[in-house]
Parts: C-alpha cells; structure tokens; sequence
C-alpha cells in the first residue's frame, strides 16, 4: 500500500497537469482529488504496518495538501512524523509546503518550519528550507496576491541590505555547517543547492549563484526551477550557467 499510494499520489498530480487554476478544468480537479482520496486511503493503511517510515509520512502530507484537512488529519500526520524519530529533509518540505499561503496556512506559519528545522538542523542542507520558504514567499506575492499593500511590504523587505545581509548570513551559515555537521546524502545536497541557487539567481547575487550551480552539475531539480523555467529546467540553467562563467552540460 505505501507504493501503491506513493503512485496514485503522482498520478493525481498527473490528472491535474501542470496549468495554473484558472486554465485547470473542474473535470481535472474532481479527478486529481479522487485519484489523491484514493492514495490518502492507501498510505494510512501503510503508516498502520510501517509507522516509523517517516518517507511514508511525507507522501501520506503531499496527499492531503491536494485536498485539504478537515478532520486534523494534518496534525495526527504531523505527530506520527515527529514520533519516527528519523530527520527527513524532504518531509519537512512536505509540511512546509502543505503550510503556505497558496494550499491551507500563511507565511508565518511556512516560515515556523523553517525556521524550526534551521534552529537545530540535521545536517547543513536543513538551512535550505528558509530558502525555499523565502522562493514560496516570492512565488504568492509576486504572482497570486492581489492585496497591494503586501505586496509593496514584500519587494521593499526584498530589496533592503537587511534582507541582503540576511540571506548571505543563511549562506555562510550553510556553507560552514557542511564541515561541522554530519554530511548530508546526496539527494539532500541537490535539494539545499537548487534551493540556494533559485534564491541567489532571483536575487541577483552572481557570485553566490555560481557557486551552488557548480555544485548542482548536471543535475538540477525540477523545482523549485519549475517557477520560473517550465519545463525547460537543463536547457534554461545551462544558459545561466554561462551567465556566471561556468560551462554547460
């Protein structure tokens, strides 16, 4: 059932495509959350036989977030994770995802798992989630808010030194854990330097973009490059790649 729900999840994600809402039909949004209704039935059978697989608990967040939690499902999900002991980078996206503006909570509630994962992190590659939570913020303010007032609040924290000097700290902070701290996997590595990387690139510091490009390679991640690029992810980061001197793949 873990495989089985971990399937039709990326099926319902599938049924939905990958248009905006307003381009998204209501047939491909009742097929999407029948298809995740499914998968939400699947995974909680799995987490009964297998309850301390925090990757199970990840999917059983990504499942819901396409449906909504009305019966604190959410937080029992949440708990469960908590309770396998096991630190899980990509569960931790699950919940921050799951809590931005754009699905069902706020930035300050996105920013708390953030900031909560960053405060006593595994391994380095947890600071990357202020990073990603910082590229959600950009991605609701500058595309999906229509209040002006936030707006305006948003590019002018985004534009200040403090902001700038912030970022850099998270920056230094990362780059010096990777020597303190056990190392992190290597699929956690290509998470936190895409994540850095988007956050420099739309940010417009080179220097510190080049160096998390050089250390992606030839493998960058769909997301968060899927915001900006489509799906044209390696051919649109190859001509950045040689925007800041380094050679293409």
């Amino acid at each position: 059932p873990a495989i089985h729900g971990g399937l039709c999840y990326v099926w319902a994600h599938r049924l939905r495509g990958n248009a905006t809402a307003d381009l998204t039909s209501d047939g491909q949004f009742m097929d999407m959350a029948e298809m995740a209704f499914h998968a939400q039935d699947l995974l909680a059978r799995a987490s009964q036989q297998t309850p301390g697989d925090s990757a199970l608990h990840a999917f059983r967040i990504r499942a819901i977030m396409l449906t909504g939690d009305e019966d604190g499902v959410f937080e029992e999900i949440c708990a469960g994770l908590k309770a396998t002991g096991e630190a899980n980078l990509l569960a931790e996206m699950a919940r921050l995802n799951y809590l931005t503006a754009k699905w069902h909570g706020s930035h300050e509630e996105m920013y708390g798992v953030a900031d909560a994962a960053a405060a006593d992190p595994a391994n380095a590659a947890f600071l990357s989630l202020q990073a990603r939570a910082w590229i959600e913020e950009w991605l609701y303010e500058t595309g999906m808010n229509d209040v002006r007032e936030e707006q305006e609040a948003f590019r002018a924290r985004r534009y200040s030194e403090d902001f700038r000097a912030e970022i850099a700290a998270l920056d230094d902070r990362f780059h010096a854990l990777l020597a303190d701290l056990p190392a992190p996997s290597q699929v956690e590595r290509q998470f936190a330097h895409n994540s850095f990387a988007m956050l420099f690139h739309l940010n417009r510091d080179k220097a510190r973009l080049k160096a998390h490009l050089e250390a992606i390679g030839s493998t960058p991640t769909g997301m968060p490059w899927g915001y900006i690029f489509g799906e044209n992810v390696p051919k649109k980061l190859n001509k950045l790649r040689k925007s800041v001197g380094l050679a293409q793949f």
